[in-house]
């Protein structure tokens, strides 16, 4: 059981619906309509105690439905007011359902049919991970969640976490779910997508996104001739939001930094250290507008330039080696 939110003429309506299972798969059923306002259903007898209004589970149980009182009142958990809600959620934690082990036809469905998409949105919600590995090799009780579940519910579990991702996360989130990455043979896809040719990512994601929307709506389901309502969202992240922050540029001044932790180097390894003037040169600077610059500045301007000289995209390596070198001078310069 769970609650749907869509537009409805123009306005947001919520309803409580269940996965039932149909033919080879699972369909989304309507269970009872909770109008605009999901909390006006939510009565409060006093002090920290509630409960959902009992016209929901009568109607619910007239349908031949039963109701998981407990299921039931957590599905409400985010309309309950904020006082409360702490109050309830510090019990609930105290405690955790033992989950029955995975049957061998569950890790058949999970290792052969069910979608990747859906395995990549869950690893980068579990873990924040640009690249998790071969999600082939992933143990199957981290899909756990995702089966005998239809579509729809599929997708409206995936917009509930979504909502709790920082905005900076979003851009990131669908390059990986989508698997861009393997678009691109540049190391950097794997740990700094911003500095890859973005048109050539914008193409990739339009048609991994067209992908995803043929293989899980097919011809025969409404809207199958467009994008489905449900991808839309990822259009606004992918296309409105930027990058997350990369790693990738912390880990050229950790390098930096350890290679000249040594106090003495060894014989034939000194090489002529780089001067401001000759760093400022390799990075295409006036000392003037360098001096005016943040850090924030100095790092968007060189991947800009990593990305101009870069040997994957014809650029000479020894320019490419001096870049990271000046970058990390005018780094420690700005320390």
């Amino acid at each position: 059981m769970y609650i749907a939110r869509e537009t409805v003429h123009g306005k947001i309506n919520f309803s409580l619906r269940i996965s039932v299972p149909s033919g080879e798969g699972f369909k989304s059923r309507d269970l009872y309509d909770l109008g605009h306002d999901p909390a006006s259903h939510i009565i409060y007898p006093g002090g920290n105690s509630y409960y959902i209004n009992e016209k929901i589970t009568d109607a619910i149980s007239k349908l031949g439905i039963p109701v998981d009182d407990d299921r039931l009142e957590s599905l409400f958990m985010s309309f309950i007011s904020p006082e409360i809600r702490r109050a309830v959620e510090t019990f609930q934690n105290r405690g955790g359902e033992k989950k029955k082990p995975i049957s061998p036809e569950q890790h058949h469905f999970i290792q052969y049919r069910m979608p990747w998409f859906d395995k990549r949105r869950l690893l980068f919600l579990k873990f924040g991970q640009i690249d998790p590995g071969p999600v082939e090799n992933m143990p199957p009780r981290l899909f756990r969640e995702l089966m005998e579940k239809s579509r729809d519910e599929i997708e409206h579990n995936f917009m509930r976490q979504e909502n709790r991702m920082d905005l900076s996360e979003f851009k990131t989130y669908v390059y990986s779910s989508l698997n861009l990455q393997r678009c691109f043979e540049s190391f950097l896809a794997k740990q700094m997508p911003q500095a890859l040719d973005q048109e050539e990512v914008d193409n990739c994601f339009i048609n991994e996104l067209c992908a995803v929307n043929k293989s899980l709506f097919p011809p025969s389901t409404k809207s199958a001739a467009s994008l489905h309502p449900f991808l839309h969202r990822y259009v606004i992240m992918f296309f409105d939001h930027g990058y997350a922050h990369s790693t990738l540029l912390d880990e050229f001044a950790h390098n930096f930094m350890n290679r000249h932790r040594r106090t003495h180097p060894p014989p034939g390894s000194a090489k002529t250290p780089i001067s401001l003037k000759q760093a400022l040169a390799n990075m295409e600077l006036d000392h003037s507008i360098f001096q005016a610059m943040t850090s924030k500045q100095l790092t968007r301007h060189y991947r800009t330039l990593a990305r101009k000289h870069h040997p994957d995209k014809g650029g000479e390596k020894k320019q490419f080696i001096a870049l990271n070198e000046a970058y990390e001078y005018l780094m420690e310069k700005m320390r």
